[in-house]
């Protein structure tokens, strides 16, 4: 008491001012946890890795909390304040600290990468490249040895490999990437100028680029729609990413800087540029992200007009085969698979800008991609050759024209499919592919200039189905080859000469072959059927087995040749056309194509989160790409309606047969397919199958397994749609698990 009395500004003892420094003053924290809830303070004190296991007074676990909030308020601070040195050292271009984020993967600190990402990170590392000036001398005390040499990659090449490694978690991460794209106008400023030099050094510019094409693939793929969006309205360089990625697709100079910088595989400089492209392919197509003049059109033949080639004389279109052939040659899968979407979208742009896709000239360096030795060793690059010559024909409207036909059929590319399809005969996607393109020849033969073409090819196509049949390809494939063989020839009517109807000409020669086996044999040794006078056998054993498919035909031209009507010319062509559609091969497609992608069905329907034996699976065969999926029964009236515009009338009996399949742990199937008949016919076939349980793992054991999986659980809670989700989890799980 008597040293209070002589200190200055002091009270007595028993004064208020006293009375507050004995009583304990309450934190911030303190006063927070007061408000909270007894689950809110459990989550609070688990969130700063406490535990609250025990304590079970609500003033015990109050105090607790307080305790947690303070620790992760303090954390925070800490944070923030290591988080403003890091961004410091990277402006100020500190080599440990950029070697470090580099090497470590950023994990060193003690903040996240989307933290780094929304606090600074992008603009500390684009200072190193913000001034113009940098593009033609360094800044003083500049280091620049380069990686090639023994020493330490210069300042602007390490700061956008900083970036590099921040956004390369494109799946999982929360960071913004369209916030991101808005910040890389110096970046993009520099890539577009026309001095490829930073630094005065056109090395330097090359790694530079390699890193800002990683960067831009990354944000893209991390972003899609609304990272498009920045990149081309809001910073106002959209076409230097097309340039940039158009060069890195042939430039030698990228190759070997992106070898010396470890940018390998897919993030190699080929495989960025030809994924950039074919994302901005994917505007067009969609229409997801706004484009000069907000058309997927015009965007698409921006694309198509981006200087490309040597010297940059040409554009993307007209180079595009060229790279696909050397993509091929080099056994590039993403490059070829990326190449092939962006074909795609071009061929159905349909412009000026996208002619030279069309032109005969393109489509023989396909066909010669295609017989090269890299397509006859490599299943993969096959299926993508074949993926481009069928887009070839299908044209802009999926409907070949007779130019397009001529094009694709006079320079081989039915018989280079064909044969390619005899070396990997296993592979079910290239098969696929492979009856695409004979569909589309069929349709194109009945026109003029394109029908000439598949005669003058007629030679080659019949070996081509000779080595088919040879390898062992399967009976389906082998139908539709030999029906387009078969309309190499026509059937001459009788003339002065003595030539009986049923003779089949070729290329202007009297030449003969079996309808089955497709043997040319001489004239007195093949006997023709006895009621068309038209399909000619080499031995009864052909004929059996030609029976089946040439039934129908064999009905429709012993009808015209009892009624006097004409069996050749347009008229017999739109008839046979029109009754062309095969009800038994349709229904061992829908077969084939269900088996292989069982495990997607059981997959959807669990993203869906309905039960999988609530479900119709609908097997989808009108367009190109064939999907399954399961739809619930109650709904598959409206999306039959939907997908195809069909009144589905028969959902009594799907019922009766889904509700049957159902107790024996069977799935229900429908599939369906156009017939190519206009109405008032059917347009479309309908089949209803059932599907009994794999004899090893029923599907209900398939479903409950799949639901278990980490990786589907979280596949599921961060996808944004089933399509991303089934895409990922495809690539997740193991072989023994897909379908």
């Amino acid at each position: 008491g008597g040293l209070a009395r002589t200190l200055p500004g002091s009270r007595a003892p028993g004064s208020c001012q006293a009375r507050d420094r004995r009583r304990p003053r309450r934190s911030c924290a303190s006063g927070m946890a007061a408000h909270m809830s007894v689950k809110e303070m459990k989550a609070a004190i688990s969130a700063a890795g406490m535990s609250h296991v025990g304590v079970t007074e609500k003033e015990d676990l109050r105090h607790l909390a307080a305790l947690a909030l303070e620790q992760v308020s303090a954390a925070s601070a800490a944070s923030g304040g290591a988080m403003e040195k890091f961004l410091g050292d990277i402006r100020a271009g500190d080599v440990r600290t950029i070697k470090a984020a580099i090497s470590t993967d950023l994990e060193m600190h003690s903040f996240s990468k989307d933290e780094l990402l929304a606090g600074g990170l992008v603009e500390a590392c684009l200072s190193h490249v913000a001034d113009p000036a940098v593009a033609t001398r360094p800044p003083r005390n500049a280091d620049l040895r380069l990686l090639s040499q023994g020493g330490g990659a210069p300042m602007p090449i390490c700061a956008i490999n900083v970036l590099l490694n921040a956004t390369s978690n494109v799946r999982k991460g929360r960071w913004d990437a369209a916030a991101v794209a808005l910040q890389l106008r110096p970046l993009l400023q520099l890539m577009a100028l026309d001095v490829r030099t930073v630094w005065g050094e056109p090395r330097i510019w090359d790694g530079v680029a390699v890193m800002a094409l990683g960067l831009i693939r990354n944000v893209i793929l991390h972003g899609q729609a609304a990272a498009k969006d920045a990149l081309w309205s809001g910073t106002g360089c959209g076409d230097a990413c097309l340039r940039l990625a158009a060069c890195a697709l042939e430039d030698e100079r990228l190759q070997q800087a992106g070898l010396a910088l470890g940018m390998r595989g897919v993030s190699s400089p080929r495989e960025c540029g030809a994924t950039v492209i074919m994302e901005w392919c994917d505007v067009g197509l969609s229409g997801s992200a706004s484009s000069p003049d907000a058309s997927g059109r015009a965007t698409l033949a921006l694309v198509a007009a981006v200087p490309c080639g040597p010297r940059q004389a040409s554009s993307f279109a007209a180079e595009l085969p060229r790279l696909v052939g050397c993509a091929a040659a080099a056994r590039e899968h993403g490059v070829l698979d990326s190449l092939e979407y962006s074909h795609a979208g071009l061929i159905k742009e349909g412009g000026e800008a996208t002619g030279a896709l069309r032109e005969g000239a393109a489509v023989r360096q396909l066909v010669s991609a295609a017989e090269g030795r890299s397509a006859a060793r490599d299943a993969v690059v096959a299926k993508h050759l074949c993926g481009l010559l069928a887009a070839s024909l299908g044209g802009a409207a999926g409907t070949p024209t007779d130019a397009e036909g001529e094009a694709v059929i006079g320079a081989g590319g039915v018989e280079a499919a064909l044969r390619l399809c005899a070396a990997h005969p296993l592979a079910a996607e290239l098969q696929e592919d492979v009856v695409c393109i004979l569909r589309l020849a069929q349709q194109a033969a009945l026109q003029k200039r394109t029908g000439a073409a598949l005669r003058q090819r007629a030679e080659s196509m019949h070996a081509a189905v000779g080595a088919l049949r040879a390898k062992g390809a399967s009976s389906h494939l082998i139908e539709i080859a030999a029906a387009v063989v078969g309309m190499c020839r026509t059937v001459s009517e009788a003339t002065a000469a003595g030539n009986r109807p049923g003779t089949q000409v070729l290329m202007g020669v009297d030449k003969f072959y079996c309808s089955w086996c497709h043997v040319e044999k001489p004239q007195e040794q093949l006997k023709r059927c006895g009621k068309c006078k038209f399909a000619r056998y080499c031995s009864p054993g052909c004929q059996h087995a030609d029976w089946p498919t040439h039934k129908k035909e064999c009905k429709l031209k012993a009808k015209a040749l009892e009624s006097g009507h004409a069996t050749t010319g347009s008229a017999a062509r739109r008839r046979d056309r029109n009754d062309s559609f095969d009800a038994d091969a349709f229904s061992r497609a829908a077969n084939a194509l269900f088996w292989r992608r069982a495990t997607e069905v059981v997959q959807s329907a669990a993203l869906q989160r309905v039960d999988l034996f609530d479900c119709v699976v609908c097997i989808d065969m009108c367009g190109d790409r064939h999907r399954v999926r399961p739809v619930p029964l109650g709904a598959l009236a409206a999306f039959l309606d939907e997908a195809i515009g069909v009144d589905y009338t028969d959902g009594e009996h799907t019922e009766v047969v889904h509700e049957r399949n159902r107790r024996n742990g069977a799935l229900t199937a429908l599939a369906y397919a156009p017939t190519g008949r206009p109405p008032p016919e059917e347009t479309h076939q309908m089949i209803l199958k059932t599907f009994p349980p794999n004899p090893g793992l029923s599907w209900r054991q398939m479903h409950d397994q799949l639901l278990g999986m980490p990786a589907f659980q979280e596949q599921l809670a961060s996808s944004d749609s089933h399509e991303e989700a089934i895409d990922a989890l495809a690539l997740s799980l193991e072989s023994s698990q897909r379908g």
